[in-house]
């Protein structure tokens, strides 16, 4: 069986990471997205918002900030990230945005100065073997190789697997704000900024 391999994401990887940034906000994003598709008269597939998203540029889910794991010609992974200028919040507006996004607004403005971990997330089939891990590990690789000195990520913690795991990878909780649902039968939670220190 041939190896995984790690590339940088292209415009055909569109629909997989729409799904695995959903898979990683559990629902937050299509919920969003449903949104997004409602404003615009329906006439769509909620993931065909999401992957169209994926396509838009300078935003952090867009796939030039993402790096995907994959086997064989399948998909079995992605991790989105980026560098981020010391003066980031100046460019964070909370009033464009829903009241419900100004706690994940307000932590994301706390991430100047970092390199960013937007999303992680694996295929349930393909979990369990360690490529969770390796795109953390690549992330990592490219924080350091833009002289970067600290990772920082936002996660719910009501989701501790994703907690436990960004612990054991040397990550502790920083800074914490509401998290307010997005849509009927979500419940609220906490966001946590979470921040890992890089060595050289």
């Amino acid at each position: 069986m041939p190896s995984v391999q790690f590339s940088a994401a292209r415009p055909g990887h569109a629909t997989d990471l729409a799904a695995l940034c959903d898979i990683a906000s559990h629902g937050r994003n299509g919920a969003v997205w449903q949104r997004a598709l409602e404003k615009n008269g329906g006439a769509v597939s909620v993931f065909e918002i999401g992957r169209r998203a994926m396509l838009l540029r300078n935003h952090d889910l867009s796939l030039e900030n993402a790096l995907i794991a994959h086997q064989d010609g399948a998909v079995l992974g992605a991790v989105f990230g980026m560098s981020r200028p010391k003066d980031f919040a100046g460019s964070i507006h909370p009033e464009r945005f829903t009241p419900e996004m100004t706690g994940e607004l307000e932590l994301k403005a706390m991430t100047g100065g970092s390199w960013y971990l937007a999303v992680i997330a694996v295929y349930r089939e393909f979990q369990g073997r360690g490529i969770g891990s390796a795109l953390l590990k690549q992330a990592a690789k490219r924080a350091r190789s833009g002289k970067d000195r600290k990772m920082t990520l936002i996660v719910a913690r009501s989701n501790a697997p994703a907690v436990r795991f960004y612990e054991k990878s040397g990550f502790r909780p920083v800074e914490e704000r509401p998290c307010p649902p997005v849509a009927d039968g979500q419940n609220a939670d906490t966001w946590l900024l979470m921040r890992r220190m890089l060595v050289a």
